[in-house]
């Protein structure tokens, strides 16, 4: 039986999404994958993702997935994600990472990986 190839769509045009994953640390993160983009630990349960100069990612639309893991999963069911205001200026996304309510760093052996959508288009929101 033949497969059929379906052609990749989405409700907004010209869709982009970059894939980031990274590890914690001591007051640190590492990344473990995300083309174009760099990390920084600015500060407890603060990271700073910059695109660089030759990759303008678009206009931005949001986070459109996350998930945290973890080698014992338990330490991360409380953790969420809150982005603040992405800038166009400086191609910065600041996450920041809640556990419980406050502001909380990855252990080592915690992660986070989550999908940042972008589009080529000047679509009016």
């Amino acid at each position: 039986m033949a497969s059929t190839q379906y052609e990749p769509r989405s409700s907004e045009p010209e869709l982009r999404e970059y894939l980031l994953k990274f590890v914690g640390g001591t007051t640190a993160v590492t990344k473990v994958f995300g083309k174009g983009m760099t990390i920084a630990y600015t500060a407890t349960g603060r990271v700073t993702v910059t695109w660089s100069a030759t990759e303008n990612p678009g206009r931005f639309l949001g986070i459109t997935g996350f998930c945290f893991q973890g080698t014992t999963p338990g330490d991360v069911d409380l953790f969420q994600l809150v982005h603040e205001a992405y800038s166009t200026s400086a191609r910065t996304l600041v996450l920041n990472l809640y556990e419980s309510g406050s502001l909380a760093d990855l252990a080592a052996l915690e992660w986070l990986t989550c999908t940042i959508a972008f589009t080529d288009a000047a679509t009016t929101f």
